[in-house]
């Protein structure tokens, strides 16, 4: 994947809950490749976010 493509990255968050009482639940799709994730919780989601912008150095460094 070009730099250009890594740069900018958009999805569609979903949140919800089974009953008011218990935990949200959460699904992420990817605009670009229409993949969707599911995460147990918002933990999942919130690490998923992390490593999807996580800046790795140029290679050659």
């Amino acid at each position: 994947m070009s730099e250009s493509l890594t740069a900018y990255q958009s999805y569609v968050i979903r949140l919800w809950q089974d009953s008011p009482s218990t935990v949200w639940h959460c699904s992420v799709q990817c605009i670009q490749t229409k993949e969707i994730i599911h995460f147990a919780d918002l933990d999942g989601l919130f690490l998923f976010l992390a490593t999807q912008t996580t800046t790795l150095p140029p290679i050659g460094l």
